[in-house]
């Protein structure tokens, strides 16, 4: 008997997985399609490292984070069960489900890369500083990224490109920090022909 209700019970979450999957789906199709538009509709320039300045701040637009896109993510990437199952993680330290930490960090990059902060330059990540969960984020909560340009580095032995080090908060609805980093990229410097 214990057999067979242990069975409908694993037959059940099959079937929600099966079901957040295709809603995940169906949310990632809309989204490319969105970011397609915006790209064929807002003509975009490279920025280069000399046009950018220390203190320069931005905001990315909002994304709601849903209990199927939590629970997909944490079960590719970080199975744990207050990552994975929304009973098990009553009883779990955080009291509900939360999203993995590395779920966020994938969320800010999304809001970042979207919010085309260097224009036509590519994002191109060479690391990360100082990485901190502050705050879990629930099923339903709506986070977005303020970003503030902190430092500008150039290396003599990289003529062609330098670093641009920012700090990324990932804020909730009520503008809690719930998660913050220094991400550095690599920005090519303004050719040589352009500063004629």
């Amino acid at each position: 008997m214990a057999a067979r209700r242990a069975a409908r019970e694993v037959s059940a979450a099959r079937g929600a997985l099966r079901v957040a999957v295709a809603r995940s789906a169906a949310r990632r199709a809309s989204i490319m399609h969105e970011a397609r538009g915006a790209r064929e509709a807002t003509p975009m320039t490279r920025r280069y490292l000399e046009d950018l300045k220390i203190g320069e701040k931005w905001m990315s637009e909002k994304m709601t984070l849903h209990a199927e896109d939590i629970i997909d993510f944490g079960c590719k990437f970080d199975p744990q069960p207050f990552h994975t199952d929304m009973e098990a993680a009553k009883a779990g330290p955080f009291g509900g489900l939360i999203a993995s930490g590395w779920h966020l960090a994938a969320v800010a990059m999304k809001l970042c890369v979207r919010a085309r902060l260097f224009g036509e330059t590519p994002i191109v990540g060479v690391g990360a500083d100082e990485l901190r969960w502050l705050l879990p984020v629930r099923p339903g909560d709506v986070v977005y990224v303020e970003r503030e340009l902190v430092e500008i580095i150039t290396h003599p032995d990289k003529p062609k490109r330098g670093i641009a080090k920012g700090r990324i908060d990932l804020k909730n609805q009520r503008d809690e920090l719930v998660m913050r980093l220094y991400g550095l990229t690599s920005i090519p410097r303004r050719p040589a022909d352009d500063l004629k």
